[in-house]
């Protein structure tokens, strides 16, 4: 499973917005100008792809036939190759089980949004977490939000767990200045602790007060995650910045291990046109 949160495929949101999870069972090779090979996620200025590329197939005999698809499912375009077979005559070997567990993952809006493997690595929910601004206006992975109706501490509720377990709530942005080089990866934007489980944050004790979102640059994601400590007051190595802050680097310092929980919404700069 950790593999395929890994995989280039799945975290260019290739698999997922173009096609479901796969197995490869041969290899292509893809040359532009006859030494310009392509490699998953690098970039191609569009003058050096004008000419028709070479693709070798390397699997298959000569009585095998193939279709090749070039697909584009991003602006600026970036080109996905795929290769399916015009006859299929063998079962697929994987169980019926791990299958359908594999598609899950495929399908985890957590995946295709990138918040597992830009923010923290693959995980299992354990927990549910409910986060609500303005009383009503409750947050579903992807989801738009103005940065006006944003301005106001949310209400995150933990559904799950005792009186007798605490919790750690962290929000945080990894998108910033921009999306396309997020070379100041991550922003903090709010921490949490001690929160007993079945409770809300009020419950909780604030170390880091909460950041109001000002994407400036293009589409960010707002990713709400929820730790559980091992005791309470177990969180006792605080960020003194909330810049260049990282998940994963918090969370071992605290030895808080994977998420149970986490949420994400999308924001950009707000102007008078997208307010109509």
């Amino acid at each position: 499973m950790n593999m395929i949160s890994t995989d280039p495929l799945v975290i260019g949101r290739v698999i997922g917005d173009v096609v479901d999870l796969f197995s490869p069972t041969v290899k292509i090779t893809v040359s532009y100008n006859n030494n310009k090979q392509v490699y998953n996620g690098h970039e191609f200025f569009p003058s050096s792809v004008t000419n028709k590329p070479k693709v070798q197939i390397r699997g298959g005999d000569m009585r095998s036939f193939f279709t090749l698809v070039p697909s584009s499912s991003f602006t600026p375009p970036s080109f996905i190759t795929s290769i399916f077979s015009c006859i299929i005559s063998k079962k697929s070997s994987v169980p019926p089980s791990k299958s359908v567990a594999m598609n899950m993952i495929s399908t985890d809006p957590l995946v295709i949004g990138r918040v597992i493997g830009d923010v923290v690595d693959l995980f299992s929910p354990t927990v549910k977490i409910t986060v609500s601004y303005n009383n009503n206006k409750q947050v579903y992975n992807g989801h738009e939000f103005f940065p006006s109706s944003v301005t106001n501490k949310p209400k995150v509720q933990i559904r799950g767990g005792d009186m007798r377990s605490f919790f750690t709530l962290l929000m945080t942005d990894p998108d910033v200045p921009g999306p396309s080089d997020p070379y100041l990866r991550e922003h903090l934007h709010w921490i949490v602790t001690d929160i007993p489980g079945t409770t809300d944050t009020t419950f909780g004790n604030e170390v880091v007060n909460y950041e109001i979102p000002r994407p400036n640059i293009g589409i960010h994601r707002f990713v709400f995650l929820l730790f559980k400590q091992k005791c309470r007051q177990a969180v006792m190595k605080i960020p003194s910045s909330r810049d260049l802050f990282n998940t994963r680097s918090f969370a071992e310092e605290n030895d808080l291990g994977l998420p149970v929980a986490a949420v994400f919404f999308n924001a950009q700069r707000e102007t008078a046109a997208r307010r109509r």
